[in-house]
This record gives C-alpha cells, sequence and structure tokens, in this order.
C-alpha cells in the first residue's frame, strides 16, 4: 500500500483512490485500504462514498474504534455509537449503518 499512501501524502487524491481501489481488489477484507479510501474520498469532498468506505472498514474489523469515531462523525445520530477509546476497547458494531 505504500504507493497509495505517497499519492496520498502529496494530496493526489484521486490517484490515491485507484491505488486503495486495487489493494482491496487484491484483499477485499483489508480494512485499513477502505478506511485510507474514506479519507481520500473525504479530501474529494465525496462525503456519502467516505461513509460507506468508513462502513466498510468497520465490517472488515469491527473493533476499531478509530474508525467507529470517524463514523460517529460523518453519520451516526447521539447516542447511537459507543465512545471511541484509545485504547480501541470500544465495540463499534452498532456504527454500521441499519
Amino acid at each position: 500500500m505504500a504507493e497509495s499512501d505517497v499519492l496520498s501524502k502529496l494530496e493526489r487524491y484521486q490517484e490515491a483512490l485507484a491505488a486503495y481501489e486495487q489493494v482491496i481488489a487484491l484483499d477485499p477484507t483489508f480494512a485499513g485500504a477502505y478506511e485510507d479510501k474514506g479519507d481520500s474520498l473525504l479530501k474529494l469532498g465525496r462525503y456519502e462514498e467516505a461513509l460507506t468506505a468508513y462502513e466498510q472498514a468497520l465490517r472488515a474489523d469491527s473493533d476499531n474504534a478509530h474508525v467507529c469515531y470517524k463514523v460517529e462523525k460523518y453519520r451516526c445520530r447521539p447516542n447511537r455509537c459507543p465512545p471511541a477509546t484509545a485504547d480501541n476497547n470500544a465495540r463499534p458494531r452498532s456504527c454500521l449503518r441499519q
């Protein structure tokens, strides 16, 4: 994933997005690629698509409180998600859209 990360750091988000898509095609269970895809989509102003990517990250890694925080910030209603914690002990399954 190094190429996609470099592209993102260079603020070449559209190219980074294509690279993250390639990573996901190779390993659809890799939560980090979905999260990074969501970050690139946010930078491109594509908020609904970013939310979908973050939710896919949660489906791949349901214990990822960091991604749950991102879902909370952009989608979840109050009291729907557990608070994200620094030690990642939160159970973010409730962040997924029903």
